[in-house]
C-alpha cells in the first residue's frame, strides 16, 4: 500500500518511510515482549538463573542489543529467592554430605545461578529447614 500511495502522490516518500518505521516499530515491540516472556519463563517455569536465560537468548541468535535489554529487565528478579526455589522443587534441600552438596551446585551453576546465588540461597535452605529436610 505505501509503495502505491507514493506512485499515485507524485513519488512522495513519506507514506513509504512512515509505513516502514511503523513497521519498525511493531517488530522492537514484538522483539521485547518476546524478551520479557522468555525472561519471566525461565525465571518460573524452567527455574533458571539470569546466566542462563542470557545464553538462551545468544543461542538463539539474538543482537548484543537484545541481550543487553534483557539484562537490564532482569535487574528487579531476586535470583537468590528463585535458586531457593530451584533447590526446593529439584532437591527438596542441599545435602549435608560434601560430594552431594558439591553435585547440586554444579548443578545449580549450569542452571546459569552465580556462586554468590548460590551460597545466599544455601544460607537460606539452612536457616529455614522444612520439615523432613536431611
Amino acid at each position: 500500500d505505501s509503495f502505491l500511495y507514493t506512485e499515485a502522490d507524485g513519488n512522495d516518500i513519506g507514506y513509504f518511510i512512515a509505513y516502514n518505521l511503523r513497521v519498525l516499530d511493531l517488530s522492537f515491540k514484538q522483539l521485547k515482549n518476546y524478551i520479557e516472556r522468555t525472561v519471566i519463563e525461565g525465571q518460573t517455569r524452567k527455574l533458571w538463573g539470569g546466566r542462563r536465560i542470557l545464553m538462551h537468548l545468544h543461542e538463539k541468535g539474538y543482537a548484543k542489543e537484545a541481550i543487553d535489554a534483557a539484562k537490564t529487565y532482569m535487574e528487579s528478579i531476586d535470583f537468590v529467592d528463585v535458586c531457593v526455589k530451584c533447590v526446593r522443587e529439584k532437591y527438596k534441600t542441599l545435602p549435608k554430605d560434601e560430594g552431594e552438596r558439591k553435585k547440586i551446585i554444579a548443578a545449580l551453576v549450569r542452571h546459569g545461578f552465580s556462586m554468590n546465588e548460590i551460597k545466599a540461597a544455601a544460607k537460606i535452605i539452612e536457616y529455614y529447614r522444612l520439615p523432613g529436610d536431611l
